[in-house]
């Protein structure tokens, strides 16, 4: 079998042809720019800082969301802080107020109590007045009164 390379006569241009294809073949390699260690070390190094940029964000964000945490587990015991403020203020505003009320009761009563003294004490003068060496209608009016107490403490018996 002929081929088309055994038909044409080998020349030097065939020759520098055949050559070229070959060195294209073994030259795409050597055609490229050759690698320069000083770029590939800068960007060995740019990944590596990117990626120690990234561990220090990520590091930082993680502290940062702790301190956020603590800060809300603050801000929440705070609040409780104040929510039991509150409330121990309200109850003793409440016995506080309880025990307003209680005086305020205590009050009246002693008044009731100072009252009826008094009333105790102008009965027992009424009862006691003599009434003879009064004129009758005199007589009359301090007997009537003597008459409705005697008839207040029948009744309250």
């Amino acid at each position: 079998m002929t081929t088309s390379s055994s038909l044409t006569p080998h020349t030097s241009d065939s020759i520098n042809q055949a050559g070229r294809d070959d060195a294209l073949h073994d030259n795409n390699v050597d055609f490229e720019k050759p690698t320069n260690k000083k770029a590939e070390k800068t960007k060995r190094k740019r990944k590596e800082s990117s990626y120690e940029d990234v561990v220090v964000f990520l590091r930082k964000k993680m502290e940062i969301l702790e301190e956020v945490r603590v800060q809300g587990k603050e801000i929440i015991r705070i609040e409780e802080e104040k929510m039991n403020m509150k409330r121990e203020k309200f109850r003793l505003d409440q016995l506080d107020h309880e025990r307003i009320l209680r005086i305020e009761e205590e009050k009246m009563n002693m008044e009731r109590e100072k009252l009826r003294l008094q009333r105790l004490d102008r009965d027992e003068r009424i009862m006691k007045i003599d009434t003879s060496g009064m004129s009758q209608i005199q007589q009359k009016y301090w007997g009537q009164r003597q008459m409705d107490i005697l008839e207040k403490l029948e009744s309250s018996n």
